[in-house]
């Protein structure tokens, strides 16, 4: 029984990582990449939607360009209050050749929890007052530099992302990312 089980896991395995295989091109016309499957991205971000987030993004279509999505998640500890994040977004690249201009809508969610010291009874965060816990909705844009190689590797991105919780005034931040694409 035992054997079997190594072999089943063995076997699941080695489907997990051909699944993950790396983007293959198909053919490139009038400045678009088409591939053999939706390129993929799972990056770290510091600052953006989901503040200190691991995100996965992809696109829609089997081109390297275009209409793609995100998700993530997100968690910050520090000393008076801790924050759960969690950014949904679409996006759209424009750019060739693995270097793109990225612009994106996002709606995050924040679990904050503000009681974690008896010094502090509240935080104020994205120009709300917290005290004990609140879920806060943030909503964002982005406007950045994408670096994705057509095949397959590391991933970086930078820019700029103005949001509004709907009950303070509109801020901007930066964020910065780094990932991998498959």
């Amino acid at each position: 029984m035992t054997k079997v089980l190594i072999v089943a896991v063995l076997c699941f395995l080695g489907y997990g990582v051909y699944a993950q295989d790396t983007v293959y091109l198909k053919k490139e016309a009038k400045n678009k990449v088409y591939t053999d499957r939706a390129p993929q991205v799972v990056f770290f971000e510091l600052g953006g939607p989901g503040l200190l987030s691991v995100n996965y993004d992809r696109r829609f279509a089997k081109q390297t360009d275009g209409w793609g999505f995100r998700a993530g998640i997100g968690y910050l500890n520090p000393m008076d209050f801790s924050l759960l994040s969690v950014p949904v977004g679409i996006n759209y690249l424009a750019g060739k050749k693995g270097k793109y201009f990225e612009v994106g809508l996002n709606e995050s969610l924040y679990f904050i929890n503000a009681n974690r010291n008896p010094g502090y009874g509240f935080v104020d965060i994205f120009d709300t007052h917290v005290e004990n816990s609140k879920t806060i909705s943030l909503t964002s844009l982005t406007f950045g530099y994408r670096s994705q190689p057509l095949l397959g590797g590391l991933c970086f991105r930078v820019g700029l992302m103005p949001y509004t919780t709907f009950s303070g005034s509109t801020n901007l931040s930066a964020y910065l990312s780094f990932g991998y694409n498959f």
